[in-house]
């Protein structure tokens, strides 16, 4: 993945689980734009989803969702980018394996997604 001077981000490789959020599930290997994105700041790949920072805050994310490492409140992979819920204004995030982690603007830190072996930092294994 690449994010672009202007805000818009590429991405290219395997797409077996829509982590190129190109809407579909075609692997590409030259890079290809990802529609729906604007003004980001800071783009995460991780196993096989990827996450994206937006200038005012928001957090998108798309690819594998098995462990609910999208944080869009379902277990679906995601073609296209969806807005993480419940996250406030974030400043700098991380995708995983299986999970991902966003640091909030007054220095809390989120984590979601797999939790197997307590990468959610929670003390727990219990996924979320």
């Amino acid at each position: 993945m690449a994010l672009a001077a202007d805000g818009s981000v590429w991405a290219w490789g395997d797409n077996e689980n829509g982590q190129l959020g190109i809407g579909t599930n075609v692997d590409s290997t030259v890079p290809v734009k990802i529609d729906g994105l604007a003004d980001v700041t800071a783009v995460s790949a991780g196993l096989a989803h990827s996450l994206a920072l937006a200038a005012d805050g928001s957090v998108w994310a798309w690819g594998r969702n098995s462990f609910g490492q999208l944080g869009d409140g379902t277990n679906e992979d995601r073609v296209h980018p969806v807005e993480v819920v419940s996250l406030p204004d974030a400043e700098a995030i991380s995708a995983g394996d299986y999970h991902s982690v966003a640091l909030a603007s007054g220095g809390t830190v989120y984590a979601w997604g797999s939790n197997a072996f307590n990468q959610l930092g929670d003390g727990t294994t219990n996924s979320r």
